[in-house]
């Protein structure tokens, strides 16, 4: 008898073992969640480019490399506001057949509210010294990351809706739709993409497209890399055209 109870003790033990990873990280859904008060510091790489008859070189119009710090408070309610602020920039710009001003955002500063799933919960709040770098700092801050509501598997996928700024300076609203590739320990790579509605947007009309890759550290509650890339292919003054934007933002401490 006493063999039985000791090889079902044994028998329970080594299944709540096996059933540990379920209790914890794994069965929790992925929120937005650093530290109250933690600074994060990322370095991004931004660049649009504009094919078409007027813009035959394959040089980019915009180029940017920003380094800043986003600092992290909890709210009442769960939300998180996530402050940004440039430590440097070096921003080149080139119209059509001509060199135009640098930007310089250094100093410069984005807040925002957030909910648990990376969501806005309000206007962000931009502080720039023109209204062009304002529109600029919001574009290259700016996360395409929505978290999903419920515990999700490598394969399962969910939707979220964000806005994006176009190379046109308008704001459009896009549907993503998110998958979870991968989940190895604290990390889910996350893989997204999404179609653009042009119809109300001024000066453009086409098709656009919105893809990008995230990697979500699920302990720190942060991301820790994005890669966005934003196509559009349409008609713009008469002519038609491809723009493209490509953002990669990668966390440097």
């Amino acid at each position: 008898m006493k063999a039985r109870i000791m090889e079902s003790t044994v028998a329970t033990l080594l299944f709540l073992a096996a059933a540990q990873p379920l209790l914890g990280q794994d069965a929790i859904p992925m929120r937005l969640n650093p530290a109250d008060g933690s600074e994060s510091r990322y370095r991004i790489e931004f660049d649009i480019s504009l094919e078409g008859p007027m813009s035959p070189s394959a040089e980019p119009m915009v180029t940017a490399n920003i380094l800043l710090t986003k600092t992290f408070h909890r709210r009442n309610g769960g939300a998180i506001e996530v402050g940004a602020s440039v430590d440097s920039s070096t921003i080149t710009r080139r119209g059509l057949g001509q060199q135009m001003p640098d930007l310089n955002l250094h100093g410069a500063t984005y807040t925002v509210t957030l909910d648990g799933r990376g969501r806005p919960t309000g206007e962000a709040a931009i502080e720039t010294s023109t209204e062009d770098s304002r529109q600029f700092l919001g574009a290259m801050v700016t996360h395409y990351l929505v978290l999903p509501e419920n515990q999700v598997e490598p394969g399962d996928s969910w939707a979220g809706t964000v806005e994006t700024l176009l190379p046109t300076g308008s704001v459009a609203e896009v549907e993503l739709s998110y998958t979870l590739v991968e989940a190895r320990e604290n990390i889910a790579e996350i893989a997204y993409e999404g179609g653009l509605d042009l119809s109300g947007v001024a000066g453009i009309s086409g098709a656009a497209t919105l893809a990008g890759t995230v990697s979500f550290d699920r302990a720190r509650g942060l991301i820790l890399h994005e890669r966005a890339a934003l196509e559009v292919a349409g008609n713009a003054g008469g002519m038609n055209v491809m723009m493209k934007v490509n953002r990669v933002t990668n966390i440097a401490g």
